[in-house]
């Protein structure tokens, strides 16, 4: 069996010599982040908002997400109609400001119709305090909807003095 070759140092003159000297532009990645964190959102859990969850409108949501090959058809002047076409609008959206109009014509229709009314109040919702945990958004909503800390961006928090 052949012996593999030692690793190279890598140190500043093995990265200079393989081209890793080489000046970078910053770029502002602030729309990026807005895209990526709306767009979890929305997709975090659409089933709630669409009727293909299996609890509200299963047999629209089934024929909905089946592409018409199963399930029932609602009736054709039906707003989850209005709500599936929403939908649409908001994935296919080439901009935030396209898609959080989208999103908002869902919560809209949703509100003028009440499809679902909850009968179980609040439940308790827990999580760690630290002085040491650092980067934790200060309005991270708890639901599961939104996947609860998900939304939050766990990669990004920190803690100052671990031990």
């Amino acid at each position: 069996m052949a012996e593999r070759p030692p690793d190279p140092d890598l140190d500043r003159d093995f990265a200079r010599a393989n081209g890793w000297d080489r000046e970078y532009e910053a770029f502002d990645r602030s729309l990026d982040v807005q895209i990526s964190r709306l767009r979890k959102m929305i997709e975090a859990d659409p089933s709630n908002y669409l009727g293909t969850d299996g609890i509200w409108a299963p047999q629209w949501g089934l024929w909905f997400s089946s592409g018409g090959k199963q399930g029932k058809e609602p009736p054709a002047d039906h707003p989850i109609r209005k709500v599936w076409d929403a939908w649409k609008a908001a994935t296919s959206a080439k901009t935030v400001d396209e898609e959080r109009k989208a999103i908002q014509q869902i919560v809209t229709i949703h509100k003028e119709n009440v499809w679902v009314i909850g009968l179980v109040g609040e439940t308790p919702s827990f999580g760690v305090v630290s002085n040491h945990m650092h980067n934790v958004p200060d309005n991270l909503i708890s639901d599961e909807a939104f996947r609860e800390e998900g939304f939050g961006q766990p990669a990004q928090y920190f803690l100052d003095n671990p031990q």
